[in-house]
C-alpha cells in the first residue's frame, strides 16, 4: 500500500533557539537532536562561533578569511570548536527551547566533544556533526571529517574536501569520546562512499538503521540504507546494505 502524503497544517517562527547563553556562543551549524531514554534529548551541532558576532553576513566574514589565504580562520570570533553539544529535558519545543545546558570543559567553556585524530592540522581539519544514537549508557556520534581547502568552492569563497564519515563512542555523563577505528582507520565510509549516518533510527525490529547519502557525476545526492544490530555496532563488517526493493539485504 502506497503511503498517504503528509501535509504541514501551521507553522509559526519561533526565532533563535540557545541564543541565551552565557559562553558568548552567537551561532552553530548544523542540529540533530538524540533522545537519550532518560527523559533527557543531546542536541548536536557543528561549526560553533564563540565570541562576537560582528556586522553583515558570515558570507561577508568567510570571504575575508578567503582573501587572506586563511579559509581554516576563524576570526573576528575567539573560537571555533567544529562539534558542540547541550543537553535539554524533553520537550515539545512549541513555545521555544528551554532549560538547556550547553556540555563544556573544565574551564567552563564549550568544547568539542569528538576530537581530531593524529596528523589532523587545527581548523583546518574540522569533525562535522551528523547524528548518533543512545544504546544503554552508550552514546555513539556519527560525524564527517572535512579538510579545508585554499581553492573556491561551494557557496563560500573557499572549498573544503570530505574526507569520509566515522563513528565516535561515549557517554552522556562525561562527555568524553573516542574515535572508532575499522581496520586501523577512523574513516569507516572514505567518500566518495555514501556517507553514514545523517540518521540513525533504531526501528523497534532489532536492528539500528543508518542513512546516508553521497553525490554522483550528475550532481545529484542519493540516498542509501545500512542496517546493523545494537550490539554490533562497533564491528563494521556486520553492517548490510538495502540493494533491492524487496527489500534484499
Amino acid at each position: 500500500m502506497p503511503s498517504r502524503p503528509l501535509r504541514v497544517a501551521d507553522a509559526r517562527d519561533l526565532g533563535p533557539q540557545f541564543g541565551d547563553n552565557p559562553y558568548r556562543m552567537t551561532g552553530q551549524d548544523g542540529a540533530y537532536s538524540i533522545p537519550l531514554g532518560d527523559d533527557r534529548v543531546f542536541w548536536y551541532f557543528g561549526d560553533t562561533l564563540i565570541g562576537e558576532r560582528p556586522p553583515g553576513s558570515l558570507r561577508d566574514v568567510f570571504t575575508r578569511l578567503a582573501e587572506i589565504g586563511q579559509p581554516q580562520g576563524h576570526a573576528p570570533f575567539e573560537r571555533l570548536p567544529t562539534n558542540t553539544g547541550l543537553v535539554l529535558p524533553v520537550q515539545s519545543g512549541r513555545d521555544g527551547l528551554t532549560d538547556f545546558a550547553h556540555i563544556v570543559d573544565a574551564d567552563g567553556e564549550i568544547r568539542q566533544l569528538v576530537p581530531p585524530g593524529p596528523g589532523d592540522r587545527d581548523e583546518w581539519d574540522r569533525m562535522w556533526c551528523m547524528h548518533g544514537v543512545a544504546l544503554g549508557d552508550t552514546l555513539y556520534l556519527s560525524y564527517m571529517h572535512i579538510r579545508m581547502l585554499l581553492d573556491e568552492g561551494g557557496p563560500f569563497d573557499m572549498g573544503f574536501e570530505i574526507v569520509g564519515t566515522g563513528l565516535a563512542k561515549g557517554d552522556a555523563e562525561t562527555w568524553q569520546f573516542k574515535r572508532l577505528l575499522h581496520d586501523g582507520e577512523a574513516m569507516w565510509w572514505p567518500y566518495p562512499q555514501p556517507q553514514f549516518a545523517s540518521a540513525i533510527l533504531p526501528a523497534g525490529d532489532g536492528w539500528l538503521y543508518f542513512y546516508g547519502v553521497t553525490g554522483h557525476e550528475d550532481s545529484v545526492q542519493r540516498a542509501y540504507v545500512a542496517r546493523v544490530r545494537p550490539d554490533e555496532i562497533e564491528d563494521r563488517y556486520r553492517y548490510t546494505y538495502l540493494s533491492g526493493p524487496e527489500p534484499a539485504w
